[in-house]
C-alpha cells in the first residue's frame, strides 16, 4: 500500500468508475420504475439472482453476498418480495439458523417480463461502449477484486434447495411469514 497520492491515470479511472455507477444506476433504475411498476433495482438484482440459482432458491445469506447488500437492507428488501408475492421464504431443514428464498411463479413471471427491457438498457448504457477486449479485461479485473461468484452448489442446504423445486413445480410453495428472518 503506498500513502501517495492518486496518479492523475489512476485518479481519472476511479472518477470515471464513480461517475459510471452513479450514472448508470439512476438510469437503470428510472426506467425499471417506468417498466416495473414501482420496482427498485435492489429488488429487481435480487429476483435476477434468484431466477439465475438453481431451482430459483438461495441461502438468504449467499443471495445477500450475490448482490452486495448488507444483512439489514437485504431482509427488509426481501420482505417487501415477500409480502408482494414474488418471493417466498423457506427453513433451511440442514442448518436450523438459516432460511431459503425461493422466486415464485408471480416472480419469474416479473423477470420474464422485466428482462428484455433490462437487457436493450444495459446494452445501450454500457455493453455498447466497451469491445470484446474491455469486457475481458473489465470482467478479470472484478474478479481479482472482488474474487469468483460464491458457488451456489455446494450450499449445505442444498437438500432443502432440491425440495423446494419439488413444491415449486407442484405448486405447493406459501409463503413463509415475514417475521420468518434467515
Amino acid at each position: 500500500m503506498s500513502d501517495a497520492p492518486l496518479t492523475q491515470l489512476e485518479l481519472s479511472a476511479w472518477k470515471g468508475f464513480l461517475r459510471a455507477q452513479a450514472y448508470l444506476r439512476k438510469e437503470l433504475e428510472a426506467r425499471l420504475t417506468e417498466v416495473g411498476g414501482g420496482l427498485g433495482i435492489g429488488e429487481y438484482d435480487v429476483l435476477m439472482a434468484l431466477s439465475q440459482a438453481p431451482h430459483r432458491a438461495s441461502r438468504m445469506s449467499d443471495l445477500a453476498q450475490r448482490v452486495v447488500m448488507t444483512s439489514g437492507g437485504f431482509t427488509r428488501l426481501v420482505d417487501r418480495l415477500v409480502r408482494a408475492g414474488l418471493v417466498a421464504r423457506k427453513r433451511c431443514p440442514d442448518d436450523g439458523r438459516g432460511s431459503l428464498a425461493v422466486l415464485t411463479d408471480e416472480g419469474v413471471a416479473l423477470v420474464d417480463r422485466l428482462g428484455p427491457a433490462r437487457a436493450e438498457q444495459v446494452r445501450r448504457l454500457f455493453l455498447d461502449h466497451l469491445d470484446e477486449e474491455d469486457l475481458r479485461r473489465m470482467s478479470a479485473a472484478w474478479e481479482r477484486m472482488l474474487g469468483p461468484e460464491p458457488d451456489v452448489a455446494s450450499d449445505p442446504c442444498g437438500a432443502a434447495i432440491d425440495a423446494c423445486a419439488g413444491e415449486v413445480e407442484a405448486g405447493r410453495l406459501t409463503p413463509a411469514p415475514v417475521s420468518a428472518r434467515g
